[in-house]
């Protein structure tokens, strides 16, 4: 019951309410701490996840993997980059716990948003996981916004190999290439794109799907 309400509580953003049941239960496990800390982190307050984490070890309780992605995801979104390597060689190497694909997102995304893209990179190659189109995507991205045409490469010939159609990596990458002032790079990434026959999606207005069902309104 005490569980259900720290998660009930934590969800509606009532982290008070939450963390007072979660102090007054006679006993916990890990299912009550990481709620608590999913909770916390899914509101900003990454510092007190934290916090709730290394009481957590304090008291004995090991965590499992939804604690750690809950972290992560807690770090993602309230800017604590620096402590995302160490939690995660704890959870490998100290719990012996293999990251599953949203473990490697959130850590994707945490080196992305710092722009450490070589780290980035190297990550994906290293663990044992199938990464994801989002996850290369979001290398993509973060290579464009950095200018880092190295990495942007080698991560899209990845998506054009996994997505061979899909035109918005195409487009990244000659839009990355143009502003390097590579303009032949440029032209030859979306002539492959066109030749895999991935066109952009079309744009519509809302009138064009109603305009057919218009009536005329006839003169009195």
């Amino acid at each position: 019951m005490g569980n259900a309400l720290i998660d009930m509580y934590a969800k509606f953003g009532e982290i008070e309410d939450a963390n007072k049941v979660f102090n007054e239960m006679d006993e916990r496990n890990v299912i009550s701490w990481t709620s608590l800390i999913a909770g916390y982190g899914k509101h900003g307050y990454g510092h007190k996840a934290m916090a709730i984490y290394e009481k957590m070890e304090c008291e004995g309780m090991k965590p499992n993997d939804v604690t750690f992605l809950s972290l992560l995801f807690a770090y993602s979104h309230t800017g604590l980059i620096n402590k995302r390597s160490k939690l995660f060689n704890a959870m490998v190497n100290k719990y012996k716990i293999l990251p599953r694909a949203k473990h490697l997102s959130c850590m994707v995304d945490l080196f992305a948003r710092g722009g450490q893209l070589e780290a980035t990179y190297n990550l994906i190659n290293e663990m044992n996981i199938e990464p994801t189109s989002s996850v290369w995507g979001a290398v993509l991205g973060a290579s464009n916004i950095y200018g880092n045409i190295h990495i942007g490469e080698a991560t899209a010939t990845h998506l054009f190999n996994m997505d061979p159609e899909k035109s918005v990596n195409y487009i990244a990458l000659a839009g990355m290439y143009a502003k390097a002032d590579a303009w032949e790079n440029a032209w030859e990434t979306r002539k492959l794109m066109d030749k895999r026959s991935a066109l952009k999606d079309l744009g519509y207005s809302l009138l064009s799907f109603t305009q057919k069902n218009i009536v005329p309104v006839q003169p009195y």
